[in-house]
């Protein structure tokens, strides 16, 4: 079925068929495809070096990264946007749970995703905004940097630029 590939420290990956595509199941217990590989690898070796590896955070910034999948918020996908422009942690729990085997993950565990993430500069809070705000003024349909409704389900988060530009880059490692 081909080589084995390292995606988590030095351990070899096992290969997992999945709806026609071969995925690879890392020793985290993590089904990655064969695209999302070299971002995973980044993703996990970035997380390492900054001794803050946990398959929940791995899978988050997975989900941050992911320029395939569309967007979470309906009024983004209508516009073409994928789930790393902006994503909820509800959005990011239903992108990981599958991913870890599991049916659906509570969301009381984004306390161990969010305080670190955004402590190490990772991720930024960000704001979706509903269509009659986006009318005021033609604003872009994201807000970055605060969520300035508090509880709204419109709060969600992305990555700062100088993450995306780190975890995204396909030059050699």
């Amino acid at each position: 079925m081909g080589a084995t590939s390292t995606l988590h420290g030095d351990s070899l990956a096992a290969f997992r068929p999945s709806r026609g595509i071969v995925s690879l199941l890392s020793p985290a217990g993590i089904l990655v495809n064969e695209m999302e590989r070299p971002r995973f690898s980044r993703i996990t070796k970035l997380l390492d070096r900054l001794d803050s590896y946990s398959n929940l955070r791995a899978l988050f910034l997975l989900g941050l990264t992911d320029t395939e999948t569309p967007s979470g918020f309906s009024i983004l996908a209508a516009k073409g946007f994928s789930l790393s422009a902006s994503a909820t942690t509800r959005h990011l729990l239903t992108y990981s749970a599958p991913r870890l085997g599991r049916g659906r993950l509570d969301r009381e565990l984004r306390d161990g995703v969010w305080p670190r993430l955004r402590e190490l500069g990772i991720v930024q809070r960000s704001y979706v905004l509903r269509k009659r705000e986006s009318l005021v003024g033609h604003r872009a349909p994201i807000e970055y940097g605060a969520h300035p409704i508090a509880k709204s389900p419109n709060n969600s988060y992305a990555l700062t630029d100088e993450a995306r530009n780190l975890l995204t880059n396909n030059s050699p490692e």
